[in-house]
C-alpha cells in the first residue's frame, strides 16, 4: 500500500490516491493497482505490508479483500496498522476476474480513494491468444486540490471521473496497438465504487466473454456491476481505429473511453 497525489485527468486537480503495488510494480502518474495474476489451483503465498517505507507516507490502517480468496474475512482481512504486516496463503480454486480492496471502514471511504485493484485466476488449459489486456474501470471523486476523496460526492454517487486504468481517456490519447486478424482477449473489471460498467468495442463483436463464472458468445457488450470482471475475445476484420467504451454514454464522457488502432489504420477512422 502506497499513498501518493497525483493527476487522474489532465483538466483537473490532483487527488490523494492510495494505491497497491504488487511484487514490485507501481502505477504512479495514474490511480490505478498493478493487477495480480495466477492460474487456477495456484497457491497465493501472501504478504501484505502497510507502508513498507516512510516515503509512502502511510499514516491510516487498511486491509486487503480478495473476493478470489476463500478464507475467513474476520481475521485474514483485519485493519493492519500504518508500518504492520500480514502474511497468509490462500489456493486460487476458481477461475474468473476479481476484484481485490482495502475493507477497512468507511469501506466508500477507501475503495473511493483508488484502494482496488483486479486479480486474474486464468483458467487451467486456457488457450493462448495473440494479445492479452487488461483493464480496471474505476471512478474518482475529486476533492480539495491535493486532498482526499470529496465524501459528499462519493454518497451521491456523483464521480468527476470515470477512467480505464487510472487516468482519464489515457488510451484515446495514446491508443493501444493491435493488429488485423489477431485474436485479442481483454480482461475487464469494473472496482467501481458505485457506477455501473456496459463494456463495449467499437466495430466488432465479441466471439467469447466469461463474466462471473458465465460463457458466452456473439455479445456486444458486457454489463459488469460494481466488483464484477471478465473477459472478452474478438479479433478486428479491418485496419481501423476501434474504440472501447463504457455504453453508458454519460458515465463515458467522463473519462472511460480508449481506443485500439491498427498499424495501417486510416488517418480519419476512429471515434471520440
Amino acid at each position: 500500500m502506497f499513498h501518493h497525489v497525483t493527476q487522474v485527468h489532465k483538466d483537473l486537480a490532483p487527488t490523494e490516491v492510495w494505491s497497491f503495488a504488487v511484487n514490485g510494480t507501481y502505477h504512479r502518474g495514474t490511480g490505478v493497482s498493478a493487477p495480480i495474476v495466477v492460474e487456477e489451483g495456484e497457491t497465493i503465498d501472501f504478504t501484505i505490508t502497510n507502508g513498507m517505507e516512510k516515503s509512502m507516507k502511510v499514516d491510516l490502517p487498511h486491509s486487503l479483500d480478495f473476493h478470489s480468496a476463500e478464507v475467513n474475512p474476520g481475521t485474514r482481512y483485519s485493519d493492519l496498522a500504518p508500518g504492520k504486516s500480514m502474511s497468509y496463503k490462500f489456493v486460487a480454486k476458481h477461475p474468473g476476474v476479481f476484484m481485490y480492496h482495502c475493507a477497512t471502514q468507511p469501506v466508500l471511504m477507501h475503495t473511493g480513494a483508488g484502494m482496488v485493484g483486479m486479480m486474474i485466476v486464468k483458467p487451467k488449459g486456457l488457450p493462448a491468444v495473440d494479445k492479452e489486456l487488461w483493464i480496471t474501470q474505476q471512478e474518482y471523486y475529486i476533492g480539495k486540490p491535493g486532498g482526499d476523496a470529496d465524501m459528499a460526492k462519493l454518497n451521491a454517487k456523483k464521480p468527476d471521473v470515470i477512467t480505464f486504468n487510472g487516468y482519464a481517456n489515457q488510451y484515446k490519447d495514446n491508443p493501444i496497438s493491435v493488429r488485423k486478424d489477431e485474436k485479442v482477449r481483454m480482461y475487464v473489471l469494473n472496482a467501481g465504487p458505485s457506477i455501473w460498467s456496459a463494456f463495449h468495442v467499437i466495430g466488432t463483436v465479441f466471439d467469447r466473454t466469461v463474466v462471473e463464472g458465465q460463457v458466452g458468445h456473439d455479445a456486444q457488450t458486457i454489463n459488469l456491476a460494481p466488483s464484477q470482471g471478465g473477459w472478452v475475445e474478438f479479433t478486428l476484420d479491418e485496419d481501423g481505429t476501434y474504440p472501447f467504451v463504457t455504453h453508458g454514454f454519460g458515465d463515458m464522457v467522463k473519462g472511460a473511453l480508449g481506443v485500439l488502432a491498427t498499424p495501417n489504420a486510416p488517418k480519419a477512422a476512429g471515434h471520440g
